[in-house]
């Protein structure tokens, strides 16, 4: 069984795409529960229960494991960030602007802290950018990159 909270599967994905995939997961006997809430996960009995609401109407399934992907937050806590002058956002990170500078000149931030673009690509494109502007004086910019991507599936 699948829950998602959002209407579809890939979520990043087009919605065609996503239904292609979500086809062939209900092909493998996944039981696939779209645009629904978790509520509560407990046990009874030994027995892992899920409960969730999809549109007002409350539903309990039993399942034998648990395995829940949430998301990525920043970790901008205890780093000091207030003394150094740096802005921040606890959900959205560290506020940098297009050359990746954070609102401290002298500090710059790549990757996933500061950009809403969360990958491996996207946080070595915004590496680059740092080192070329840091080291080398540049004047590279974060807004015109077109970084691809792709989700890998089976089939």
């Amino acid at each position: 069984m699948l829950i998602e909270k959002k209407g579809q599967t890939l979520i990043r994905e087009d919605r065609d795409a996503a239904k292609r995939v979500e086809k062939s997961l209900l092909r493998d006997g996944v039981k696939l529960i779209v645009d629904c809430n978790l509520l509560e996960i407990h046990k009874e009995n030994g027995e892992k229960i899920l409960r969730f609401d999809c549109g007002g109407d409350p539903a309990e399934h039993r399942v034998d494991e648990i395995l829940v992907g949430a998301g990525r937050a920043p970790n901008v806590q205890g780093l000091g960030l207030e003394a150094a002058g740096v802005e921040y956002d606890v959900k959205k990170g560290v506020r940098v602007n297009d050359r990746l500078q954070t609102t401290n000149r002298r500090i710059y931030a790549a990757g996933d802290i500061c950009f809403p673009h969360q990958s491996t690509h996207t946080a070595d494109a915004t590496a680059r950018i740092v080192i070329q502007n840091v080291l080398f004086l540049g004047r590279a910019g974060a807004n015109a990159l077109t970084i691809p991507w792709c989700t890998y599936t089976d089939p």
